[in-house]
Parts: structure tokens; C-alpha cells; sequence
């Protein structure tokens, strides 16, 4: 049965350069990614000096009263960049950081290769389309829930340098992480939408 669903020539041409668009995207980041990984000067840049980086960057994932102990209290700036350059410390944080692109690179994925079979030229695109569209939107779900629990396990690992001890700490904005949970149900619910409007219309034409 010849689709029903069809784009003009145009946009068609817009799906698939916007899809190819996505997936250099993701391909950039992920080759980003590895090569300040592994670079040498990823490693000259990663030091636990506070003139660093990398020092910097820790400190902006402590929360506010954290932040202002290290900023007046030298005794407190040395022990955390003593605490950091500990493998036990910067492995874990390392790996986060790792974990928290990967579903960015699924999303940027997804809808680029959503946007590639819509711009198809040929055979049921929609129904080929609606899948992708559906992982992007679990991979923005995926995404909305995995920064609070990160943040909070950086906390968790880096606040005993602060305080002196270990403690229990979690850290939620509703509000975005609402926002961003309500838009990417609303994708996925019209991805629903879609799937079964296209089934729909599959089962009238083969009746008739």
C-alpha cells in the first residue's frame, strides 16, 4: 500500500539536513569528549591547583554554604584540594561526568535519525520516524532525572573535605525538573498520538 503520509520535496530536504545536523552534533561532542579524555593536554589541564580548571569546576558543584567554608578558610581550600586529587575522589567524579552526556548524545541521536527517516522519500516514514521520536523523548526523561542525583552524588562525595565528615545531602529543583520532565512527556504523548493515528489509518486501509 502506497503512504499516505508524505512531506514535499522541501521538507523533506529540511528532515534530513537538520537530522545529519543532530547526528554531527552528537558525533562532535562524543569526539570531544574522548579527546580531552585521553590528550595530553587534557591531562596538563586537569590539576587540582586553584588557579585550575579543574579546581574551579569542582567547587561550582558544591552548593553555596560549601563554597563560602573553602572561600574563607585556607585550612578548608587545602583539604579539598587534598581530597581531590585523591583517585577515590576524582574517579568517581570523572565518571559522572561521563554518564551525564550520554543521554544528551542518545536525545541528539534519536531525533536525528527521527528527522532522517521523516525525510525519506519513500515507504510509511511516519511509522519508521515514531519509534526514534519516542527514545528521544525517554532520553530526555532519562536526562531531566539524572542531573539532580548526580549533583547530589558529587555533593556527597566532596562535602567530608568541607565538613569533616560524611553526610547525606540531595539537591532538587522542581521547577526545572518538572519543565523538562512535563515537555518531554508531552513528546512522548504525541508520539503515542501519532503511532496510533497512523495504525489506525493502516487498519481503514486495508479494509477498503
Amino acid at each position: 500500500m502506497p503512504d499516505s503520509y508524505s512531506l514535499t520535496r522541501s521538507q523533506a530536504r529540511a528532515c534530513r539536513i537538520v537530522g545529519s545536523l543532530f547526528i554531527v552534533t552528537a558525533a562532535l561532542l562524543a569526539l570531544t569528549g574522548l579527546v580531552l579524555s585521553f590528550s595530553d593536554a587534557a591531562s596538563d589541564a586537569i590539576c587540582t591547583k586553584p588557579d585550575c580548571g579543574y579546581y574551579d569546576n569542582v567547587l561550582d558543584m558544591l552548593p553555596s554554604e560549601a563554597r563560602e567554608k573553602v572561600d574563607v578558610s585556607p585550612a578548608v581550600a587545602a583539604r579539598l584540594s587534598a581530597h581531590i586529587e585523591d583517585w577515590r575522589v576524582y574517579t568517581p567524579l570523572d565518571i559522572m561526568a561521563t554518564i551525564e552526556t550520554l543521554p544528551m548524545l542518545a536525545l541528539l541521536c534519536f531525533v536525528g535519525i527521527a528527522q532522517l527517516r521523516l525525510g525519506a522519500r519513500q515507504g510509511d516514514v511516519l511509522a519508521r520516524a515514531l519509534p526514534w521520536l519516542r527514545h528521544a523523548a525517554w532520553a530526555a526523561m532519562a536526562m531531566a532525572l539524572l542531573s539532580p542525583i548526580l549533583t547530589s552524588l558529587r555533593v556527597m562525595l566532596l562535602i567530608p573535605a568541607v565538613d569533616g565528615y560524611r553526610s547525606w545531602y540531595f539537591s532538587l529543583d522542581l521547577g526545572e525538573v518538572g519543565a523538562n520532565l512535563m515537555l518531554a512527556f508531552a513528546a512522548l504523548s504525541v508520539s503515542w498520538a501519532l503511532s496510533a493515528g497512523s495504525r489506525a489509518q493502516a487498519d481503514i486501509a486495508e479494509i477498503v
